[in-house]
């Protein structure tokens, strides 16, 4: 009987032990999965009965989008026909699409557009860089007394700051979700149709048009299922914590992955690699964020009391204290990429462009600070001397988000290629498409065309949610796959 008891308590033991990943304080994460650059190495790392769990736990946490009838309802309309419309006028289109009896070919019409073919177009490296917590407030402060953006700042003067521009999603996760397939719900690259290419990827519009696609962040790549989720939608690689670390064993690291820093550095030596197609680029920092662990050997300009224990900021002043001092090393990281990428060849073609992923949000007490800021964010914008246009400079003071980045793009990079169209090109010289910053939770634009706004963005997120909902439905797998051509 005692050997029985026995037997069933270490078998308990083992499962709970299996379960957990260990008996430690702090139990493995799905990140942890990833150990090495090797995909076919991390994939036996993890027992079966830690997958079961992860399987069950990544479920829960992803979602699908609205079907039709409770997207428009959501968002304030009766007939699918009156949001393509609304939509349509926002855009500036000036034939209202009707509705076919392929609900979803409509959306396709409606929602993408075709970058004509043109053999004699120079096509430019494009490196899109999304930076974490790079929120618009905290720039405002800065100042020769002040400097929360050392070596960032004539950069700023030198090249173009947008200043009303919005994250369309909150949370990192979700921006980067928005920015890479532009999906509406949250959690696409947990959810069960994360094997599926979408026709929304921005990385499979650049390769199409005849660009290497690569993701390069410092993090462990397991973290969000970056790594299966952005594989499948189009980027030729995958180059993370382990990749930067073998090719780089001085780099450190901390909790959250490789330093910002290191990163930038990876990915310029990506760009200054010799190739013969030209190079689509996207990053990921994560340095500035939560537990702010900063490297030893940074030097950041000193941070005066005044600023500190300013009544803008809310909470302990040690906190304040090391939010700002991640802003100040963002800026610098990004900084000094600029000023050395400006002193190499590829400043003569290539196209960068750094936007924040959600505003810092957790020291700004809103009370004291205008709401405004609440969801604003950088976006810096690099162009190489060539395509520079005097009206540029008055085009940053226009409302942006990160669903104009792709058609800003357009013009410069696409070719022959049909491309997810829901926003405005921002240095385009005159655009008919509704001006506004959106966000989920907020929308900033000239008050005398709010409705106007209002009723285009509400029309946009409801027809997204639509063609997902179908487009997925149509496509959905008989079983996952890792890849899909």
């Amino acid at each position: 009987m005692k050997r029985n008891w026995l037997s069933i308590v270490l078998v308990v033991a083992v499962e709970a032990y299996c379960l957990r990943g260990g008996f430690g304080p702090y139990p493995l994460q799905a990140e942890d999965i990833v150990v090495s650059p090797d995909k076919q190495f991390n994939s036996i790392v993890p027992n079966a009965l830690y997958m079961l769990k992860k399987a069950k736990s990544d479920l829960g946490k992803g979602s699908s989008p609205l079907n039709g009838e409770e997207a428009l309802e959501r968002y304030g309309f009766t007939a699918l026909q009156e949001a393509c419309d609304a939509f349509a006028e926002g855009m500036g289109r000036p034939i209202p699409v009707k509705i076919c009896e392929d609900t979803l070919a409509t959306l396709n019409s409606l929602l993408f557009s075709h970058a004509e073919h043109n053999k004699n177009v120079q096509k430019h490296n494009i490196v899109l860089l999304m930076s974490e917590s790079w929120g618009y407030y905290l720039s405002t402060l800065s100042s020769k007394n002040c400097q929360l953006m050392p070596e960032m700042e004539r950069h700023l003067h030198e090249d173009l700051l947008f200043d009303n521009f919005t994250s369309v999603r909150n949370g990192t996760a979700r921006s980067l979700e928005c920015l890479t397939v532009a999906t509406p719900f949250k959690g696409f690259f947990f959810s069960p149709h994360h094997y599926t290419t979408l026709p929304t990827s921005i990385a499979k519009a650049f390769c199409k048009s005849g660009y290497s696609t690569t993701f390069i962040t410092g993090m462990d790549p397991g973290w969000g299922n970056v790594q299966e989720g952005l594989t499948v939608q189009g980027f030729d690689d995958i180059v993370a914590m382990y990749e930067m670390k073998s090719a780089h064993p001085e780099y450190k690291e901390c909790c959250i992955g490789v330093y910002d820093h290191y990163m930038l550095n990876s990915l310029m030596e990506i760009l200054e690699k010799p190739a013969k197609s030209p190079k689509f680029i996207m990053g990921l920092t994560t340095t500035n964020h939560p537990p702010l662990d900063l490297p030893d050997d940074i030097k950041l300009p000193e941070l005066p009391d005044t600023l500190v224990n300013s009544r803008n900021f809310s909470g302990k002043r040690d906190v304040v204290r090391q939010y700002l001092r991640g802003f100040q090393y963002a800026n610098q990281s990004i900084g000094n990429l600029l000023t050395r990428f400006k002193e190499s060849p590829a400043a003569d073609n290539t196209i960068i462009i750094i936007c924040g992923d959600h505003s810092l949000r957790s020291i700004i007490d809103y009370n004291n600070v205008d709401e405004s800021f609440r969801n604003r964010i950088l976006m810096y914008v690099y162009l190489p001397p060539a395509l520079r246009q005097p009206h540029h400079k008055s085009a940053t003071h226009k409302y942006g988000n990160h669903y104009d980045i792709l058609p800003t793009l357009a013009s410069f990079a696409l070719n022959d290629v049909d491309y997810l169209h829901i926003g405005r090109d921002l240095l385009a010289d005159s655009s008919s498409v509704t001006e506004c910053a959106y966000n989920e939770d907020a929308l900033l634009c000239d008050e005398r065309q709010r409705a106007r706004a209002e009723r285009f963005t509400n029309a946009r997120e409801a027809l997204l949610n639509i063609y997902f909902d179908l487009f997925l439905k149509k496509n959905e797998l008989p079983y996952p796959r890792t890849h899909i051509l």
